[in-house]
Parts: structure tokens; sequence; C-alpha cells
């Protein structure tokens, strides 16, 4: 492409000096038109112009650095308070202090391990050190923003476990933005709604419903929904939809029979 350019250049410049006379390069020796063509090419090449000029052809690249923040949560190989280790034996204790080490120790090497830092919040939680699970979790929010699966644990977190509802609707809300087609999501976020306002909870199961209308478990959600509100026909309608995915399912056969009796 580059030697097109030139050759057409070459031309164009052939063709202005035939204008003040042919002689200029059919005088010449094959040499020295040789000479003259590689004192353009290289003019080209360089980025200069014939006193030595950059000539402004030449672009660099940007070099972009990411700069994270430090983790200052709780420490990774921390366990938790006395009265949170006294719940377990000492063995349990040891491998779950073991596995802190390990985590901590990976993630000095990288920081930016999201799913080390997801896999000490799921360790710290197990063993009911909320903080700690908060202050992983957290962290790997930050790393990746986008991560659906942070944003359901933190919901579930700050839900049940820590009592922050303002904290757990935004996350609940955020996981299920980025969830597209994951029922469970919409499940746990109704759960969520349900101790406190009925009404968000439908509407969530809603709206999980039509993102994905044709979900088992979503549809036996519903019909569980309906029937906890007193209403036995919605609860039908949802669980007789759940049953022609699943014909097998006794239980919600069962269901569907015990609401049309009562």
């Amino acid at each position: 492409m580059r030697r097109g350019v030139i050759l057409g250049l070459v031309l164009v410049i052939a063709a202005m000096l035939g204008i003040g006379g042919f002689w200029f390069w059919g005088g010449g020796s094959g040499s020295e038109r040789e000479r003259d063509y590689k004192k353009i090419e290289d003019i080209l090449d360089s980025g200069e112009n014939e006193s030595g000029e950059i000539s402004g052809g030449q672009e660099e690249e940007d070099i972009v650095e990411i700069k994270w923040q430090l983790y200052e949560g709780q420490a990774v190989e921390e366990a938790g308070s006395d009265l949170i280790r006294a719940q377990f034996s000492d063995e349990v204790l040891e491998n779950y202090k073991s596995e802190l080490k390990y985590w901590s120790g990976k993630l000095k090497q990288d920081l930016t391990d999201v799913e080390g830092w997801m896999k000490v919040g799921q360790l710290k939680k197990i063993f009911d050190n909320y903080e700690g699970a908060r202050d992983a979790w957290e962290y790997a929010k930050y790393l990746n923003p986008n991560q659906a699966a942070v944003y359901f644990n933190l919901g579930d977190l700050y839900g049940f476990y820590i009592h922050n509802r303002e904290e757990a609707e935004i996350n609940y809300l955020k996981a299920l933005e980025l969830a597209g087609k994951e029922s469970s999501y919409y499940i746990a976020a109704a759960d969520f709604y349900r101790t406190f306002d009925n009404k968000k909870a439908e509407e969530v199961m809603k709206r999980g419903l039509d993102k994905i209308n044709n979900d088992f478990d979503l549809l036996v959600y519903a019909g569980a929904f309906y029937k906890s509100i007193g209403n036995k026909a919605e609860a039908v309608k949802f669980y007789e939809r759940a049953f022609i995915i699943n014909p097998e399912n006794k239980e919600v056969k069962e269901e569907i029979e015990r609401l049309e009796i009562n």
C-alpha cells in the first residue's frame, strides 16, 4: 500500500517536472534516478522532510496504566470473632484458617483476582463472618462492577444477615439488571421484598416472568407466592403452567389438587 503511494508521488513529481523540460528525468542516468527515488522513499518512511524536520506522519500509542486502590477491609486471613470461632470444632476451624491463609497469599500476588475475592467472601460468610464477607465482596465489586454474581451475593448478605435494607435493594436491583435470564436472581430478590413489601415482591417476580416466562422454578415460585397471599386462582394458574413444563412433578400436581378442592 505504501509502495503504491510512493510510486504515485514519484509519477506526480515526474509529471510536474516534465512541464519544465523532460531532460531532467530523461537525461539523467538510471542510477541517478534510483537515488532520487530512494531519497523520496526514505523521507516518507522516516516522517522527515528534506530539511530533517518531523512531518507528523508518525503517531505514538497511548499507554494506559490502571492503578487499583488497595484493599482496606478486614484482613483476608482473619477468621472472625471469638464468638464465631467457638461455634466450630478445632479441625473445622483449622481447615478454614488454612483456606484463608492460602487465599491471602494468592491475593497478595494478584490483587485483581476477582474470583479469589469471591471465594474469600464465601468462606467468611459460611463461618458467619459477615463483616469480612462484605469487605471481600465489595472489593470484588470494585474490581469488576459488571459481574451480576457479586451484586447478588451482597444483596443476600445485606438483606438477610447484616440487615441493611437499603444496601440490599441497591445490590439486588443491580444484579437483576446484569443477570439476564437467571431465574434464581428474581426469586431471591422477590424473597427479600416479601419480608416487608409484597407489592414490590410481585413486581420483581412479574419482571422475571416477562423475561423468562417458561422457567419452571419461577412459575412454581409464583404459584407459591399467590397461594401465600390467598389468591388461589392465580396460584392454580401458575402451578398449571409449571406442570405443563414438568408433568412428572408430583409436588406441583398435589398443590393444584389441594387448591382446587379448597
